[in-house]
């Protein structure tokens, strides 16, 4: 993260503000874990909400579980099966992604997300959410089947989708955007949407879908 702790815990603030029933802190490639654990510190100490980490090597996804992080996000089949052992305490965000990226294929995400469940299952890990990706527009109602098709062989399974995905690449109000990806999402069997509001067309999407 590039961001000050003071800074951190004030965007928190917005996003709590706005509606947010949990945050996750987002730490850039060979971030210090040392700034993560001081981060996620400074975040629990002041917010009663479950807080998440997405972060890219090892080092920095240990720092902020020791540090008290809930939930952690991004999990791919290589972090599965190097630090599983280590995640037992807290929730997990799968996302079927392998050595060589997210797969095009919307069968080989499903196969895939199903290995690193079965994974994290027999490593002792209970808490496990599934996020297929969400693709964009011209590839959204493929996704969107996709999430229906493995909530109805996995119904214990809970998913989870990032809008921003389809927000981002959509020139029009987001406010309808948010609220449609909403009731879609909710059809296929998602009980939990992320964004990240990082572009001018995701900029309030946190209280958008609140409100939708």
């Amino acid at each position: 993260s590039r961001r000050s702790v003071d800074e951190v815990v004030d965007e928190v603030d917005r996003r709590l503000n706005s509606g947010a029933d949990v945050v996750v802190l987002e730490f850039s490639y060979e971030t210090d874990p040392e700034i993560v654990r001081r981060i996620v510190g400074a975040v629990k100490d002041r917010f009663s909400v479950p807080v998440g980490i997405d972060a890219y090597r090892i080092s920095e996804i240990i720092a902020g579980v020791d540090a008290g992080a809930d939930i952690v996000v991004n999990v791919g089949l290589s972090s599965a099966e190097r630090i599983a052992e280590r995640l037992r305490g807290v929730a997990v965000v799968a996302v079927p992604i392998t050595d060589g990226g997210l797969p095009k294929s919307l069968g080989d995400r499903a196969l895939i997300a199903e290995r690193i469940v079965q994974t994290l299952r027999s490593r002792g890990v209970e808490k496990i959410i599934v996020d297929l990706v969400l693709d964009s527009p011209l590839k959204l109602f493929a996704s969107l089947l996709s999430y229906y098709e493995f909530k109805k062989k996995h119904p214990e399974i809970p998913l989870a989708a990032n809008v921003d995905n389809v927000v981002e690449m959509v020139d029009a109000d987001s406010i309808g955007i948010n609220a449609l990806l909403t009731l879609l999402t909710q059809e296929v069997g998602v009980s939990m949407l992320l964004t990240a509001e990082r572009n001018p067309r995701s900029l309030g999407s946190t209280l958008e879908l609140k409100a939708s």
